[in-house]
């Protein structure tokens, strides 16, 4: 089926050709972290996404939607505060959770949301995780391993 909620073939390869063109469009990789993260969230059809670079022991916002500005004036997480984000660095594996109550969130802004459900996963180049980038649902979305690769 793909990452899509439908599985339509054309339409997975017109978000595949978009997030593509967005990225070899890009000057430098900090004005491509925003555009990037606008096209997987519409891929995907979910409500809001952030986009975190790997910076030594810390993961850094680099783009956040459909969360307010407030996320963006949080602080680095850093490796000791575990979560979700940094599982996913650890494990280099994609996280999906269908019930976000039960989860530890390194965020106080996100929990404070009403998600419910999300999809992690790692950003990687030549076989070394560099980010994590997150998509999250207001309503209960039951997300598979398929959906993710």
């Amino acid at each position: 089926m793909g990452i899509f909620s439908k599985p339509t073939q054309l339409g997975d390869l017109q978000s595949l050709y978009a997030i593509s063109e967005t990225a070899s469009q890009a000057q430098d990789l900090p004005t491509l972290w925003g555009p990037l993260l606008d096209k997987v969230l519409a891929a995907l059809r979910v409500d809001a996404g952030t986009l975190m670079i790997l910076e030594g022991d810390f993961l850094v916002r680099k783009a956040a939607r459909g969360l307010g500005e407030e996320i963006m004036r949080e602080p680095p997480i850093p490796a000791r505060d575990g979560g979700i984000s940094w599982g996913v660095v650890l494990n280099r594996q994609p996280a999906i959770v269908s019930d976000l109550s039960s989860e530890k969130v390194a965020s106080k802004n996100l929990a404070s949301q009403g998600i419910q459900s999300l999809v992690a996963v790692p950003m990687m180049v030549r076989d070394q995780v560099v980010g994590v980038m997150s998509v999250f649902c207001r309503d209960k979305r039951v997300f598979s391993q398929a959906n993710v690769h």
